[in-house]
This record gives C-alpha cells, sequence and structure tokens, in this order.
C-alpha cells in the first residue's frame, strides 16, 4: 500500500524581523523562538495553537531552557535569564566592552 503524507500545514502566521534559534522544551511540550530585531522570545503550543510572546527589551540572538517556565537569553551584551510567567528579565551576566552591532548566539 502507498500512501501519499499530507501536505504541510501552516499552523500558526507570525511575522518576525529576523525569527531564528528555535527551542522546543519537552517538559513544558511548547516551542519557542526569537524574533532578534523586534527583541522578542515566542512561545507556541502546538496542543492549543496558543501563541504569546515577551519583550525583552534588546536584540536576542539565542535561547535556551534554564529550568522550570524560565529561559536563559543571550542579548547584545548581556545573559540573562526570562520567566515565561512573569516576562520578567533578570541579568545574570554582562559583556564589557561590546563592539556596537554585537550580539550574543
Amino acid at each position: 500500500m502507498n500512501a501519499t503524507p499530507d501536505p504541510p500545514k501552516n499552523i500558526l502566521t507570525v511575522r518576525a524581523r529576523l525569527g531564528e534559534a528555535p527551542c522546543w522544551v519537552e517538559a513544558e511540550q511548547l516551542l519557542y523562538w526569537v524574533d532578534i530585531y523586534n527583541h522578542r522570545v515566542h512561545q507556541f503550543s502546538p496542543a492549543t495553537g496558543a501563541h504569546q510572546f515577551f519583550e525583552v527589551g534588546d536584540v536576542v540572538g539565542c535561547i535556551a531552557p534554564a529550568g522550570d517556565r524560565r529561559l536563559i537569553i543571550a542579548q547584545r551584551n548581556q545573559l540573562a535569564f526570562l520567566n515565561t510567567q512573569s516576562s520578567e528579565v533578570t541579568p545574570i551576566l554582562a559583556i564589557a566592552d561590546t563592539p556596537p552591532g554585537t550580539r550574543l548566539q
């Protein structure tokens, strides 16, 4: 039997200036990604279709899970935690003397 796979479907339409760094968090069953130049971290739930984003105040180059409802984010000249329940950004480490146009990745 030859089964034809279903064609891919668009499940979310989101505009971004530069969307990158998808990160699946298994424990939360959520997909996160960054919109670098709009200074946002996006969150999407495939199970519910819910989408939201967090304003992080500066460019964000990449993200990684960092515990319960928390991400570590790499920005222009710092590492910070993003609490995805409160939207609070808490600096961890500042990187001194970064040239203009720099962003951590």
